[in-house]
């Protein structure tokens, strides 16, 4: 695997979605890369959050709420690309 293991990938494994090898070497990079695993931690709350909600009888507001998941998720890509951008020689 490559680089660094994205969100979706994250998602995709809680979800039962991913190849068997795939999840193997995700998992392997991220017991040994700090940032995949926080990632990998926060995903994983997320998708917790998501399965209480589904069973609950509120009505929310999902395009909203959609929105600003997005809007949260590349606001914290854009600021992790700065910081590597500034501790660049």
């Amino acid at each position: 695997m490559s680089g660094h293991v994205r969100p979706e990938v994250w998602a995709d494994l809680g979800a039962g979605r991913l190849a068997e090898q795939r999840a193997a070497r995700a998992l392997a990079h991220a017991a040994a890369c700090p940032a995949c695993r926080g990632d990998k931690e926060r995903v994983d709350a997320a998708v917790g959050v998501f399965a209480d909600v589904r069973g609950a009888s509120v009505k929310l507001p999902w395009d909203t709420l959609g929105k600003r998941i997005g809007w949260n998720v590349s606001s914290e890509l854009r600021r992790r690309e700065r910081e590597r951008a500034m501790t660049l020689p």
